[in-house]
């Protein structure tokens, strides 16, 4: 029998309690970790506000995963020649089984458009339902992510970590209860 499904969420650098909040509770909750969170969207602004209406929310209304471990997002970026901290990043591996995410509240976003989209405020056409099974065959990297990471690098850019890289979407806040901390 294979292994269970696990997602991975990169660990908040100033994590206060035992919940991973969407962006809309962490402003309410904390509005300074809120406006820490925000500023790496600058640019970027209408990404969270985006509609969900698979889950009928926003964006910032969900706490985003990556299906695909984070080992192999960094052996792409430095097979592309960009740099990973030497003390690694902190991620929070998470038993999908153990996390309470059903169908109810939760999507998958295959990402299959690894580059940037023309409206990022648009509704994405390639969200399916979650399932456990979908998030086990999500879990490798797609060769259009190196793509990405290899045109950043031509650029002198630092690219964004999870471009192209599928996401689990969870309406509501998500426990740590059964998470375990990884450094990657």
């Amino acid at each position: 029998m294979g292994e269970k499904p696990v997602v991975y969420h990169m660990c908040p650098p100033n994590l206060r309690g035992n919940l991973l909040l969407p962006l809309d509770a962490l402003r309410k909750e904390h509005p300074d970790l809120y406006a820490a969170k925000m500023a790496r969207y600058r640019g970027r602004e209408a990404i969270p506000m985006r509609p969900l209406p698979e889950l009928k929310c926003r964006w910032c209304d969900c706490v985003q995963f990556s299906t695909v471990h984070p080992e192999a997002i960094r052996d792409a970026m430095l097979r592309t020649g960009h740099s990973w901290p030497d003390n690694g990043r902190r991620f929070f591996a998470v038993p999908v089984d153990e996390a309470g995410f059903s169908a109810r509240d939760t999507v998958i976003w295959r990402y299959e458009d690894a580059g940037p989209a023309a409206d990022i405020a648009a509704p994405k056409s390639d969200i399916v339902p979650y399932s456990p099974g979908c998030v086990a065959e999500l879990n490798t990297l797609h060769h259009r992510t190196e793509k990405y990471f290899q045109e950043m690098h031509a650029l002198g850019r630092r690219p964004l970590l999870f471009v192209g890289v599928p996401h689990l979407l969870h309406r509501g806040p998500v426990s740590l209860k059964h998470a375990d901390e990884i450094v990657v």
